[in-house]
């Protein structure tokens, strides 16, 4: 299917407030360290006026470098209304209120927002018009569900989950998607040296409690 802004298919605003936080780990041969951190806040806002939704993602990392890019779209059709992006020194930003695309294309960032939308099943496949911002651009991005498989959660339970590959035309990445609810687990990319990267969620700080205190009852 090829998608458009406002896709009467998709319930855009079924969309939740939301906070995550993963693991940036990087596996080099048989070795496998943490190197970073990304957390991300999705919540309701007013954004001049108009109902929208508000991600800020961050990155942590010594390795890496750090990074935050914080995007807003329409809540009711993911129509991207402002986005920025800092890495490190660098910084990059778009309104699209003042400076409208020719075209209607959604914002490159917002890709991981929409795969916790979209009827992922057996075969599915979209095609995405998206606004490149880093090179003032619309690019296609490819999503295609490779297969349904187990993958452990931050709570060391197994749950299904849509495994989904998307190519974003400078680079393809993989991500695990919760059947139900919708919600990515974990994400994999392989850098230019080889080298495997994956975002892996951590437990919250009030599920690595409860497990300590089931452990002490337990042990009592």
């Amino acid at each position: 299917m090829k998608l458009q802004v406002g896709d009467p298919r998709i319930k855009w605003e079924a969309f939740r407030d939301t906070q995550d936080e993963k693991e940036v780990q990087v596996t080099e041969g048989e070795e496998t360290r943490t190197v970073g951190q990304t957390t991300e806040e999705v919540q309701a806002v007013n954004y001049n006026g108009r109902s929208a939704w508000r991600r800020e993602q961050v990155l942590r990392s010594d390795d890496l470098g750090d990074r935050r890019v914080v995007l807003l779209v329409d809540k009711r059709t993911f129509a991207p209304l402002y986005v920025e992006a800092r890495f490190s020194r660098f910084v990059d930003q778009y309104d699209y209120l003042e400076k409208p695309l020719e075209e209607p294309a959604f914002d490159l960032y917002a890709v991981e927002m929409m795969l916790r939308l979209l009827p992922l099943a057996e075969g599915f496949a979209a095609e995405i018009s998206c606004y490149q911002v880093a090179e003032r651009k619309t690019v296609v991005v490819s999503v295609q569900v490779q297969g349904r498989e187990p993958v452990a959660t931050g709570r060391r339970e197994e749950v299904d989950a849509w495994r989904v590959a998307v190519d974003f035309g400078y680079a393809e990445q993989e991500y695990w998607v919760t059947v139900e609810p919708q919600e990515l687990l974990k994400q994999r990319n392989v850098l230019h040296d080889g080298r495997r990267m994956e975002f892996v969620r951590v437990d919250p700080p009030e599920v690595v409690e409860q497990e300590v205190e089931r452990g002490e009852e337990l042990d009592s």
